[in-house]
């Protein structure tokens, strides 16, 4: 009879994304805790299922990702300095890092910083660098920033403009200052686009 350590099957809950337990190989299989068949399971788990360990071990890590998401830089430094850090790099494109501590099986939190942008995602421990940024690259162009115009004067108080992409007004401040710009003079909010009204009779 194999054991917890050399089984290949598992009871398994689609709807709690749960191995219940291992299984042995008798027929009917029983688990290895409580000795239950898969009828006595369900009776606690109606769901549930008989499966291979490694397609349960998938369908756990495919329910437990998380798309990219938008974050702040002080969340990004927190996440790096909580932990040491998994396969922490840093390129022209950008610089990515993966929790050490996983959330599930395989699948850890994944921090990314591009340009002046920061994200989170939830994937496989063994995502690429590579792979962290292209997918915080489609999620820019998907969700550009708003354009933030800042007039101000140069060292030699001519009147200048500049155009920031900042998700706020503060942060469009905050980076005016660390480019070392000289005096604020007003800042002006992002255009919106306005849609005219189509006119529904088609032209004669």
């Amino acid at each position: 009879m194999n054991t917890p350590l050399t089984a290949t099957h598992v009871f398994f809950s689609p709807s709690s994304n749960t191995a219940i337990d291992t299984c042995t190989d008798d027929t009917p299989p029983r688990s290895h805790i409580k000795r239950e068949t898969l009828k006595q399971i369900r009776q606690r788990y109606p769901d549930a299922i008989y499966i291979d360990w490694e397609s349960a071990c998938k369908i756990m890590d495919d329910a437990n990702r998380l798309p990219v998401s938008e974050i702040t830089e002080s969340d990004f430094w927190e996440m790096l300095e909580v932990l040491p850090p998994v396969g922490w790099q840093t390129t022209p494109e950008g610089e990515s890092f993966k929790m050490s501590e996983r959330y599930s099986g395989n699948i850890t939190s994944i921090y990314a910083r591009v340009g002046t942008r920061y994200f989170h995602l939830r994937d496989l421990i063994t995502l690429r660098h590579e792979d962290i940024i292209t997918t915080c690259q489609a999620y820019i162009q998907a969700n550009p920033l708003p354009i933030w115009k800042i007039i101000y004067y140069d060292l030699f108080w001519n009147v200048c403009a500049a155009d920031i992409p900042a998700s706020s007004e503060a942060e469009a401040v905050q980076i005016f200052k660390s480019r070392g710009l000289t005096e604020l003079i007003t800042i002006y909010p992002p255009k919106e686009t306005k849609h005219e009204p189509t006119d529904p009779t088609p032209a004669r």
